[in-house]
């Protein structure tokens, strides 16, 4: 059965006539669907009806349609589906935690906004969210305590203004949806198609036919549902193109909005909007993996900025926060103060400090240099600070006397791997050219081949001649594509064509190729044996 959910009857009319639903109590009743409509009473009230409508009916999928002001750049009368909707109480301060839903291949995906209590009309919101209604944070919380299986469709009426409700709308196109899920409802198809997205009747049966002549258990089943969701993934490239700058009082500086607490805006944000000036709280250090640093050193990552501009298709912090846009600490001297702290408390030696972890400091200096401070701090210390970085800004960095204890690690890949995976970073030829820069600069070079693409070994070759050049080598750092459990669960929805070849051991989920790596790598790398570490290979 199918659940169809509205918060106000006009716009559940068109659809009773539809599905030629005669009205049974508190709802309207046709062959395979149920509609309720929750007559204008808000959102609270949408959520606890649908709790127990759910407990009396136990629906296949329960849907929710209505219309919705666009807040960024969507089309008057375009229909689109909700997969991640956050909550703006009448003050207009964000509440935590968006909730994320299903989405459906071949639609237009987008952020909600819902307001609790008044309206907010004319409000510049588009770094929060595409569209604005009043109602679907209720169902989509409803939905996911609840464990239900549904979906939010919108149509766009008007742009977050007064509309005319004399404006005509196509329903067509919503119709033809709430039609295939009626259908995938009704013949028991919900699992499949939620777990594969695929939109096509025709092929959930025959995968459906083919689960029941070969008895697949339910683990069965979820391994041929990853397989589809990867083999069938396309890699999406998508800038990051900022619009807005966001300042955390009482920090100085121009900024489009200033914000009392950056952390319900960075949960809450678009992806890929906004960047956030803050201060941070709390963990300014945090200890490296076992493994993770040189042979007999020990580590730690200085949390200073979060996300990156380039976005590659590997990169775990896709996985790892909930937006993808850059939030930069300005409160330095604390981080000063906790790497001291560290160094007293923490007796063993040679101690690393990485400043990249979490972003790319480098290419955020455009914004803000504080990696150059760092450096400079860390000349009195007795500790070495790695600065990680893809960016080949490094103007300011030359423009300092080379620093002792500071590594300046380059990620490189190959051309063809850059183009697939890294389509918003510097070029290698770029990448090699301010290596060479900073080495006859006088600078400690370090080299990162984390990820090692073991299916591209043959095109490394076309490089490697250009390390012997480098005279300040520090070290050659190799890594594997790899990935947490959670990391891994996530990017199964939101990038999953990164994870081919990939093989679950100790809790990680790692190339399969790893066996081998260590003898591929010393024949490629013969000449630079005394510089190589592994990270995280056993």
């Amino acid at each position: 059965m199918l659940l169809l959910a509205f918060e106000h009857l006009g716009e559940a009319k068109l659809f009773i006539e539809h599905f030629d639903a005669q009205k049974r109590h508190s709802v309207f009743c046709a062959d395979g669907i149920v509609i309720y409509v929750n007559y204008g009473k808000g959102g609270l009230s949408l959520a606890l009806n649908i709790a127990k409508l759910n407990e009396q009916l136990k629906p296949q999928l329960c849907v929710l349609f209505g219309l919705a002001g666009n807040l960024a750049s969507l089309k008057i009368g375009e229909v689109v589906v909700v997969n991640k909707v956050k909550l703006l109480d009448s003050s207009l301060d964000p509440i935590l935690n968006p909730v994320e839903i299903n989405s459906i291949d071949g639609f237009k995906n987008v952020d909600c906004l819902s307001v609790l209590g008044n309206y907010a009309f004319d409000k510049n919101l588009s770094y929060l969210a595409d569209c604005i209604d009043m109602e679907a944070y209720f169902f989509a919380k409803a939905l996911n305590e609840l464990g239900i299986n549904g979906f939010i469709i919108k149509l766009i009426s008007d742009n977050n203004n007064q509309f005319s409700k004399e404006f005509k709308f196509d329903y067509s196109k919503v119709v033809k949806i709430l039609e295939l899920l009626k259908q995938i409802a009704n013949n028991n198809l919900t699992e499949i198609f939620l777990n594969t997205a695929i939109a096509n009747v025709n092929v959930l049966f025959n995968l459906k036919k083919l689960f029941e002549k070969k008895r697949y258990t339910f683990t069965m089943r979820q391994n041929v549902y990853k397989k589809i969701k990867i083999n069938t993934a396309k890699n999406i490239k998508k800038p990051f193109k900022l619009k807005y700058i966001l300042c955390e009082k009482p920090l100085k500086g121009d900024c489009d909005k200033k914000i009392n607490d950056y952390v319900s805006y960075f949960h809450n944000l678009k992806d890929k909007c906004a960047l956030i000036y803050a201060t941070k709280k709390g963990e300014f250090l945090r200890k490296t993996p076992d493994n993770y640093t040189p042979a007999n050193t020990y580590g730690y990552s200085i949390i200073q900025s979060y996300n990156c501009m380039y976005d590659c298709s590997y990169c775990f912090l896709k996985g790892y926060f909930k937006t993808f846009n850059p939030v930069i600490f300005k409160n330095i001297k604390d981080y000063f103060c906790a790497i001291k702290k560290t160094l007293k408390n923490d007796k063993l030696r040679p101690l690393y400090f990485y400043l990249g972890t979490f972003s790319d400091p480098v290419a955020l200096s455009i914004f803000d240099a504080s990696y150059i401070k760092f450096a400079r701090f860390f000349e009195e210390l007795d500790a070495i600070l790695e600065i990680r970085t893809k960016s080949v800004m490094i103007d300011k960095l030359l423009k300092e006397k080379p620093f002792k204890n500071t590594i300046i690690a380059f990620s490189l890949t190959p051309q063809n791997v850059i183009d697939k995976f890294e389509p918003y970073t510097p070029s290698l030829v770029r990448r090699l050219n301010a290596i060479k820069l900073l080495d006859q600069a006088g600078f400690n070079i370090g080299i990162r081949f984390d990820p090692f693409f073991v299916d591209n070994a043959d095109d490394y070759k076309d490089f490697i001649n250009a390390l012997n050049e480098i005279k300040h080598l520090h070290s050659i750092e190799i890594g594997l594509l790899r990935f947490s459990k959670n990391e891994y669960k996530v990017f199964l929805t939101k990038n999953p064509g990164i994870l081919s070849n990939l093989v679950l051991k100790d809790d990680m989920y790692i190339q399969s190729s790893q066996k081998n790596i260590k003898t591929l790598v010393n024949n490629l790398l013969c000449n630079f044996k005394d510089k190589i570490y592994y990270n995280m290979i056993v």
